[in-house]
Formats: structure tokens, sequence, C-alpha cells
């Protein structure tokens, strides 16, 4: 019985490896596109902490083996206790990129010990903030936060920092170092 078992073990080995590559399963995985970045985080420490609301977050995890402070990928409601926890680091996430307060976003990059923030071009102007995935799910911080904002004088602080602390730019995605923007 256990030589006939390895037989066909080893006739099922011997067919899957013939078994053109074409015809053989695929994975729905896509690179993403921007290269550059990716590389720029994979020589960077596994311990280090993206905040990010844009969509180029998702890849983080899977192919650069880095951790985000969200995405919106992993936003998905397994359990309750779980989704508090989505739901404290996406509010976190809309305040660091809205708020006018230097303070309050120092606090957020100190507390959850954020290295970098990726922002898409255009992302964290008001226009944005209305527009954002995150207003359905998230629609009390997005009230607050568009409130804040109401003042056509206000300005996100990380919005006036994007471009002087930015260590990568690479089409329309900024990688902005948190340290520096805190700092400013």
């Amino acid at each position: 019985r256990g030589a006939l078992a390895l037989a066909l073990g080893f006739l099922a080995c011997l067919i899957i490896s013939t078994i053109p590559p074409k015809i053989a399963p695929q994975t729905l995985y896509q690179a993403g596109p921007n290269p550059r970045l990716y590389e720029f985080l994979r020589q960077q420490p596994t311990t280090i902490r993206v905040a990010s609301l844009a969509s180029e977050a998702d890849y983080i995890p899977i192919f650069e083996q880095r951790s985000v402070l969200i995405a919106q990928e992993y936003a998905i409601p397994y359990s309750s206790g779980y989704f508090r926890k989505v739901r404290e680091r996406t509010e976190a996430t809309i305040r660091l990129y809205f708020t006018p307060s230097a303070e309050e976003f120092r606090l957020l990059v100190q507390k959850w010990g954020i290295n970098f923030i990726l922002v898409e071009e255009g992302s964290t102007s008001q226009a944005a903030l209305k527009a954002g995935w995150w207003n359905l799910e998230y629609p009390q911080v997005s009230e607050e936060m568009q409130s804040i904002l109401g003042n056509k004088a206000a300005e996100s602080w990380l919005d006036k920092n994007v471009v002087s602390c930015s260590i990568l730019r690479e089409k329309s995605i900024y990688l902005v170092d948190a340290s520096c923007a805190a700092k400013e």
C-alpha cells in the first residue's frame, strides 16, 4: 500500500511538471507601478512604518515586506476587535494628512511610530478630503477635518511640507520623511 501511494505521488509530480506554464494557474498579483519606490523601501530597515491613504500603500506589505499604518486593502472588518484597530489607524491617518496643526501632526507621527508618509500628488488638498474613499466609512473625522480646513487660509501641515520633506518622487507619488515634516 505504501509503495502504491509513493508511485502515484511520483506519477502526479511527473505529470504536473510537464504542464506548460501558460496552462498552469496564474496568480492575480500585479507589480506596482512605482519600482523606484519599492526599491527604496526594500533598502530600509524592516521595522519602518509607512502611513498613507493612497491605494499604492496596498502593495507595500506584500512586495516590500514593510509595515503600513493602514491601507484600504486591509481595512476589511473581520471582527469587531480588528475593526476598532482599523478605525483608529484610519482616522489617525486622515488626521495626519489633513490637520493644519503642527503639534497634532508631530503627536501622530510619534504615537504611531511613522517613518514615511506616502502621498499622491494633490491628495492633501481640501478637494481630495471631500472626494476620498474614507468619507463613507469615516464621516465624523472627515467632516471634522473639512470643517477645520473650511477656512480658506487653512492648509494641511502635510501639504505645506510635502515638497520640502520628500525623499523620493516617482510619477505622482511623493515619499515624505515624517521626522522632517514633524520638525518643519
